[in-house]
């Protein structure tokens, strides 16, 4: 299917319909006659691939989705499994900032989700502010509803916060739970790949292998709390594989500036990150994280493990153990925010921490101003820094440390 005129809404569209399987389609969405897609247009659909609504039990494979104009396939309101699976979606280079998602869900909270095995492969851009989103979604994965991406191929995609449409490669936003993101392919990523904004309970990111060619100064794995939630719990960022060519970018950031939203069971562990500027970010109220057996290098990573904290009451502790890390600035940093009292409670252990920059040396492990929680700091090998621990709390603990080329052991205030 074609056209080459520009239309209102979807080739085919879909309402309060059942058990429909759509297999072997294929769609051209753009035309060269076809008029550019303005601002004063948003958020209108044009030329849309499908679009389904109040709809149960979809079933999309093995399909074409040719030269995306404004959406592949909005799925909203809709309900029982839904599967989007080994099909393919490309896009031109775009000249339009304002719409643009291969695939988008909405509103579709107990729907149970699939997306695997599908192509995203797009035309190469340098522009992030004219990027493309492969999967968006909002208000998923509630009362038995869940979502799946697995085993997908994405390829020039992602894009700046220019424009209206939805940023990064993947961008969930706006109460989406229970996501499964494992074992995708990202590659040749515009701005970041995957943001899970405003999300609540049992978010697992795992084994996907991930390249940065025009990173933000955001993160490429990212989530930031919205307060309308209790709890931020069961998140685990797992196994991981994040390279970045250039910028000033985190490769995973959590962020939670609400104090009545309370944290539990966040793990980030065994991803190997490579030639990120600040490796892992935390920011605002947490307790109960476990940053373990994660590996840092290449010579753009200059902050290995950044805690900016908030809490005034003493939760969980906070597990920093087993990472290796290579960062030419600092290797561990712990703050409170604005040297504010802060409560948190830290274990600090067995990790190799080194600086290869023989032009700046920072610290090995900080301890900044406002740290009264119980800080313990033992059986860490820390190299060649200009301070290997700088210690400016008098409730830190440190024992057992190794102490190898450093310009000072330790410095305390």
């Amino acid at each position: 299917m074609y056209s080459n005129k520009r239309f209102s809404g979807f080739f085919i569209n879909f309402l309060n319909s059942k058990n429909i399987k759509i297999d072997g389609f294929s769609v051209e969405m753009f035309r060269s006659k076809i008029q550019t897609y303005i601002k004063e247009d948003y958020p209108n659909i044009f030329n849309g691939g499908l679009g389904f609504k109040g709809c149960e039990n979809i079933e999309v494979k093995n399909s074409k989705f040719l030269n995306l104009y404004t959406r592949s396939i909005q799925i909203t309101e809709s309900y029982g499994n839904v599967s989007i699976n080994n099909n393919f979606f490309s896009s031109k280079k775009q000249n339009q900032k304002y719409l643009l998602e291969h695939v988008v869900f909405g509103s579709s909270r107990n729907a149970v989700i699939s997306v695997s095995k599908n192509r995203f492969d797009n035309e190469t851009y340098e522009n992030p502010d004219f990027g493309i989103a492969a999967i968006s979604g909002y208000g998923l994965g509630k009362n038995g509803g869940k979502v799946s991406i697995v085993d997908n191929y994405i390829n020039n995609a992602g894009r700046s916060n220019s424009g209206q449409h939805r940023l990064y490669a993947i961008d969930f936003y706006d109460d989406c739970d229970n996501l499964l993101i494992k074992g995708n392919t990202f590659n040749n990523i515009m701005w970041g790949a995957l943001r899970f904004n405003g999300s609540s309970e049992n978010i697992v990111i795992a084994d996907n292998n991930i390249s940065i060619k025009n990173p933000d100064d955001t993160s490429c794995i990212t989530s930031s709390t919205t307060g309308n939630s209790p709890y931020f719990k069961n998140i685990s960022i797992d196994n991981n594989s994040i390279t970045t060519l250039s910028g000033l970018n985190s490769a995973i950031m959590l962020q939670n500036q609400f104090e009545k939203t309370k944290t539990e069971n966040i793990s980030i562990k065994n991803n190997k990150i490579n030639n990120s500027y600040n490796n892992i970010f935390i920011l605002g109220y947490f307790d109960d994280v476990s940053v373990i057996q994660n590996v840092f290098k290449g010579t753009g990573s200059s902050m290995g493990i950044s805690f900016i904290l908030k809490n005034k009451q003493i939760n969980k502790p906070i597990y920093i153990m087993d990472n290796k890390i290579d960062a030419f600035n600092t290797g561990i940093s712990l703050n409170s925010k604005d040297n504010m009292i802060n409560y948190n409670s830290f274990f600090v252990k067995n990790n190799e921490i080194i600086t290869g920059n023989k032009e700046f040396k920072g610290f090995g492990i900080i301890v900044n101003l406002g740290m009264k929680g119980n800080v313990n700091i033992e059986d860490n090998n820390i190299l060649n820094y200009n301070t290997g621990l700088y210690i400016r709390e008098k409730t830190v603990n440190t024992k057992l440390n190794k102490f190898t080329g450093n310009i000072k052991n330790m410095s305390r205030e």
